[in-house]
């Protein structure tokens, strides 16, 4: 069967990628799904704390350079952790209000921002731990 505009299969189909909420085949498969990546998140938040305080250090070798991506983690996780609240709010109260929805977005840009500064960081934002070790 050949899709054209002509075809009212394709009418369908555009029609209902435009106007209609996608519904998943099977919610339980998604909630299981998100919970999981909500635990993945937080865990890379809790181990990336755990390297910016110290109680991590065996990431960082004495003698080499290398590049800090443990203290990444957090800022990005966050940064997905807060998208997923946005679009979690925006299934429960349909739609999300704009000024919550834009506020959102906007720490989770400036987290990004951080998170990209740490993968080359300058010297006076490392941990202290960091900075007496070189």
């Amino acid at each position: 069967m050949r899709l054209t505009w002509e075809n009212p299969l394709m009418f369908q189909l555009l029609w209902m990628a435009a106007f209609e909420k996608p519904g998943p085949d099977n919610p339980i498969l998604v909630v299981v799904g998100m919970v999981a990546l909500v635990i993945f998140l937080i865990g890379c938040v809790v181990a990336g704390f755990l390297a910016f305080s110290g109680r991590w250090r065996s990431w960082y070798p004495i003698k080499v350079n290398t590049t800090t991506s443990p203290l990444v983690f957090p800022w990005m996780a966050g940064a997905m952790l807060l998208m997923l609240l946005a679009v979690g709010l925006h299934y429960l109260l349909d739609p999300i209000p704009l000024w919550l929805g834009g506020f959102l977005a906007c720490c989770s840009v400036f987290q990004c921002v951080i998170g990209g500064i740490y993968i080359v960081p300058p010297r006076r934002m490392l941990p202290s731990w960091i900075r007496e070790l070189q």
